[in-house]
């Protein structure tokens, strides 16, 4: 199937952005960006940041938290535009579904913060989120390269999709599987409400941001 992005230039400028956004993060702490590049499958990255009185909230992690949003947004919008759901092609189009994707994430992860203060765990909830957003940075990470691949290829296919779609799948599996056993003592005598959070705050907001973005 081919297709055609039009005015390319401003992909390429995004792509070398979330590149340069990268050596950025690796300029600011070499051998924690090596941990963090292998989080699948070791979680030393996780051991030595907890360490610091500032995890959550730093440099280093907000340098790849704006890579994520710009891979995913990319990967994103080569996806939408393939189904014809991207409204505004283009720059725009980009922009809209970065936007959206940053609104989202931060909204969700205000929200959670809230809980967490309401029912006194707010420790447990830094935690968690600390993990989850690495795991989804990580993943933004492996998408810098899967975007300049989808954006080679000319004539895509459904293998294409398949492929990539298994992979964030996989990737996503992974980083939820190894959350539940950082938390396997404090998670099953809760399991009901984990459940509900599942329901309400991982899988419900992603069909409302799909909502969004297709309309």
């Amino acid at each position: 199937m081919e297709r055609i992005i039009s005015n390319t230039d401003w992909f390429i400028y995004m792509w070398l952005l979330s590149l340069l956004l990268l050596s950025i993060a690796k300029l600011i702490n070499e051998n924690k960006f090596s941990e963090f590049v292998v989080i699948s499958i070791n979680k030393k990255f996780f051991l030595t940041a907890q360490r610091e009185d500032n995890y959550l909230f730093n440099l280093f992690n907000s340098i790849l938290f704006l890579v994520q949003i710009i891979s995913l947004s990319l990967f994103l919008y080569q996806v939408l535009q393939l189904l014809s759901l991207v409204s505004d092609p283009g720059i725009l189009g980009f922009i809209k579904i970065a936007a959206y994707l940053t609104g989202f994430v931060l909204l969700k992860f205000f929200l959670e913060k809230l809980i967490g203060y309401i029912i006194g765990l707010n420790e447990f909830v830094n935690q968690f989120n600390f993990i989850k957003l690495s795991y989804r940075n990580n993943i933004g990470l492996y998408f810098v390269v899967f975007n300049v691949l989808l954006y080679l290829t000319t004539s895509l296919t459904k293998i294409h999709w398949f492929v990539y779609l298994a992979i964030y799948l996989i990737l996503s599996t992974i980083g939820f599987v190894r959350m539940f056993n950082f938390f396997q003592k404090e998670i099953p005598p809760h399991i009901f409400y984990f459940i509900l959070y599942l329901c309400a705050l991982e899988i419900a907001p992603y069909a409302i941001l799909y909502k969004l973005l297709v309309d």
